[in-house]
């Protein structure tokens, strides 16, 4: 192992690890084994047996925020890799290294919001204009070689004021956190509001059935001051429907909260399937007839084919006994305010086989 000043300092003898870390062991194959990689442990390792040397290079994919290069209102993450001696530069056999910023569901961050530039293939810097949601965000970066994927790591920004946006489907179960409370001293009081209303005094607000109602604004106070802002959104029950459907939430392009509904009966699926088709030919039939109606209009005098289309969508109807909405949780909904990054799709009927 190259140790400080280019020095080599031996890790195994004999088989034996002889260096003072409880994280570095040896295996029986003698292969080295590091539990948890510490920043020290990124350096250059060779593997001498007399006959046959190798070596390899142990390097770490990091990010840090850069809070003194931009405004208050910008944000800049660099992604690197580091060694224990500090920043890699790229060298001849980082020939095949790349590095790329994700979003949490793992997808290249797209959109004129997001200014990405490197140095070189190991250093990849993240430009963005920052929102109150951004709180707790999660940014990930992700190294690979060729098409294999080496390592990827997580960074969550902190937005002073900032309100972290919570997404659940209704039916299902949640736990808010009011966050760290390490530095609780006995006495100090959490407590929980939504608006002024106070719903919880824990450092946790559970709730076992989410409804509708639910979603807006919540705050965490310790001691009458504010330690996080969280906003609650919700995706609503459809009841009684005769095809199936699919509704997704999602925000800068990741999908936070699901919910499907499995079809009762198949045939109306089958309907709304073919129902595009259906439409498009009776409209082709419908356009054919009058064409043909206005170049024999002189010789066949007055008289029209009588043209009917039977409407598809009577077909496919919510059941007649389905109880409307109750107008608080009408009002609650129109009344919840929403990001301007958060989209509500709500998918056109698909073939329930496929939603598995």
């Amino acid at each position: 192992m190259t140790g400080s000043f280019g020095l080599v300092e031996q890790v195994v003898r004999a088989g034996k690890v002889i260096v003072n870390d409880p994280n570095v062991t040896v295996d029986k194959h003698c292969s080295l084994q590091i539990k948890y990689v510490e920043m020290n442990h990124a350096r250059h390792y060779t593997c001498d047996d007399g006959a046959v040397s190798s070596s390899v290079s142990l390097e770490i994919l990091q990010i840090t925020q850069n809070k003194a290069a931009l405004g208050e209102n910008k944000i800049e993450l660099h992604c690197f890799l580091n060694t224990f001696i500090g920043l890699t530069i790229c060298r001849q056999y980082h020939s095949g290294i790349l590095l790329k910023w994700l979003n949490e569901d793992n997808m290249p961050l797209k959109g004129s919001r997001f200014h990405i530039s490197r140095s070189d293939n190991c250093f990849y810097k993240l430009c963005f204009t920052q929102r109150i949601t951004d709180h707790r965000m999660e940014w990930r970066c992700q190294v690979t070689e060729g098409e294999s994927v080496k390592a990827t790591v997580n960074y969550n920004t902190t937005i002073k004021d900032g309100v972290e946006e919570v997404f659940a489907v209704v039916g299902e179960s949640l736990s808010l956190s009011c966050g760290s409370t390490s530095s609780l001293r006995v006495g100090d009081k959490l407590q929980w509001y939504r608006g002024k209303l106070l719903v919880n005094d824990d450092s946790s607000l559970v709730i076992r059935e989410v409804a509708s109602v639910h979603s807006g604004n919540y705050q965490c106070l310790e001691d009458g001051k504010v330690t996080n802002q969280v906003r609650l959104h919700t995706l609503d029950n459809l009841k009684d429907l005769r095809y199936t459907i699919a509704c997704s939430a999602s925000k800068g392009g990741v999908v936070k909260a699901v919910k499907r509904w499995p079809p009762t009966n198949t045939a109306p699926v089958v309907a709304w399937v073919g129902l595009p088709l259906v439409l498009l030919l009776c409209v082709s039939a419908a356009a054919g007839l009058y064409i043909c109606w206005r170049k024999h209009r002189l010789s066949a005098g007055t008289e029209m084919a009588d043209i009917g289309m039977t409407h598809v969508y009577d077909d496919i109807l919510l059941d007649s006994n389905t109880e409307a909405e109750p107008e608080q949780r009408q009002e609650a909904i129109r009344g919840t305010p929403i990001a301007n990054d958060v989209v509500y799709s709500l998918a056109q009927a698909v073939d329930s086989t496929t939603l598995k």
